[in-house]
């Protein structure tokens, strides 16, 4: 498809899930400003899978396992080889990064930066960003690393604390519970689910308060040299790259053509 305005907007005229919009906006944050980047004509394709009962009723949530955004001077691709798993980010067929999103399919509620509080009231620094979900929806771990905390910290409520080296710490708050066996010292993967969203703390609503530290400050979720790096591509997710590219159609630049 040809984008001529936003991601949402061609994702409905398609009749694709709308979540994806949120879910790639994230996904790809590091790479690229959707509100910038785009100038309109970009190539954008999109494969997910969802589960048909007999009857033609679509049972649980639509799973990415492809995206291609084509802009004018580079390539993106994300490709997830399990329905649970990391996600891999390709630029120009070179994998960049590894990681999930900490939910899918949330509403972002709340940027990094000075705000009105929405409990305590006044003009205060919010140091990551917030998904508004329903109590209950899996909350997962950005990228792999060892658990540091899990428990309860005043304002953020049931928090878990997953350092991934280098002086980079994820923070996922207002939970309303671990997942069963996560513990501090464990360690976890991309993709790995450890707890749920909930309401507890200092909130006005349930929603997932995520937030990436580096060397014990807070920085913005969404610079993309806050992001933990992980290990590269695995033979699967390569074998997967091509297999998609061969079925949208698309052939690399390096080969003198575009798909």
């Amino acid at each position: 498809m040809t984008l001529n305005g936003t991601l949402y907007d061609a994702l409905t005229a398609r009749n694709a899930p709308e979540r994806f919009a949120v879910d790639l906006t994230a996904l790809l944050a590091g790479q690229v400003d959707f509100r910038r980047d785009l100038k309109g004509g970009e190539t954008f394709a999109l494969v997910w899978q969802e589960d048909q009962l007999p009857d033609g009723t679509i049972a649980g949530e639509p799973r990415l396992s492809y995206a291609r955004l084509e802009l004018t001077d580079r390539v993106l691709e994300l490709v997830a080889t399990e329905a649970a798993g990391p996600i891999i980010v390709f630029e120009d067929g070179e994998a960049v990064q590894r990681s999930a999103a900490p939910i899918l399919g949330a509403r972002l509620s709340s940027v990094f930066g000075r705000r009105n509080h929405p409990v305590l009231g006044g003009v205060r620094m919010h140091t990551g960003i917030d998904y508004a979900a329903p109590v209950g929806t899996e909350v997962s771990a950005t990228g792999a690393g060892r658990v540091t905390f899990a428990g309860t910290i005043r304002g953020y409520g049931t928090t878990i604390d997953i350092d991934h080296g280098g002086g980079v710490v994820t923070r996922y708050a207002h939970l309303s519970e671990i997942a069963e066996g996560v513990r501090e010292g464990m360690r976890v993967k991309a993709g790995d689910e450890i707890g749920a969203v909930g309401a507890t703390g200092l909130v006005s609503g349930p929603n997932l308060h995520y937030e990436v530290r580096v060397d014990g400050r807070p920085v913005d979720p969404k610079d993309q040299d806050a992001l933990p790096e992980q290990e590269i591509a695995s033979a699967d997710d390569l074998n997967a790259l091509a297999t998609w590219r061969s079925e949208t159609g698309f052939i690399s630049g390096t080969d003198g053509e575009r798909g």
